[in-house]
């Protein structure tokens, strides 16, 4: 199995998850948190926003789905360009991702880069067959790690290239290591 397709099936125990919760009642799928005017909510240090997994439209209240399984696998390491890359199992809903090499603002300033462009804050993805729209749901703010910085990512329904995209960029940012998982 190669990484790409370890990404999908890691994304898949997830997705498939969320896509059949939605499937199963009239949802707002995905929706993204706005202010009264509609504006995006935004929060935290890197003034972020987030998406729910889905508001049921009966009773508008918001459906929080979690991965059942955790997909099993031995911890995969590899060299990305200057960037020592370990994975060990996690869930697409919660990743914990640490990154080391980088000062505080390099990372943020990576991160939100990458976030904005996964989270469609203009809500211009078309909906998939799965029922979902492709999309980042939540990143939170920096934590300090050893000498690096952690931070928990939501991937929503993103893409597994989405998280590819993310490596990449903190590789050519100079990250010396990024641990997922």
């Amino acid at each position: 199995m190669t990484f790409s397709e370890l990404l999908e099936a890691v994304r898949g125990a997830y997705t498939d998850t969320l896509s059949q919760a939605v499937q199963q009642q009239a949802c707002h799928v995905e929706p993204a948190l706005r202010t009264a005017d509609g504006a995006l909510a935004t929060e935290g240090e890197l003034g972020l926003p987030c998406r729910l997994d889905a508001i049921v439209q009966q009773d508008g209240n918001s459906l929080t789905v979690d991965a059942r399984s955790r997909l099993q696998f031995d911890p995969v390491q590899l060299q990305l360009a200057g960037t020592a890359v370990t994975m060990v199992p996690f869930t697409w809903d919660w990743l914990q991702l640490e990154v080391q090499g980088l000062g505080r603002d390099r990372v943020a300033h990576t991160l939100q880069d990458w976030f904005w462009q996964g989270f469609d804050a203009e809500d211009q993805n078309a909906l998939a067959a799965d029922g979902l729209y492709g999309v980042l749901h939540f990143l939170s703010d920096l934590q300090p790690a050893g000498e690096g910085w952690r931070s928990a990512v939501d991937l929503g329904s993103a893409p597994a290239e989405a998280l590819e995209e993310l490596l990449w960029r903190l590789s050519d940012a100079g990250a010396t290591q990024v641990a997922l998982g």
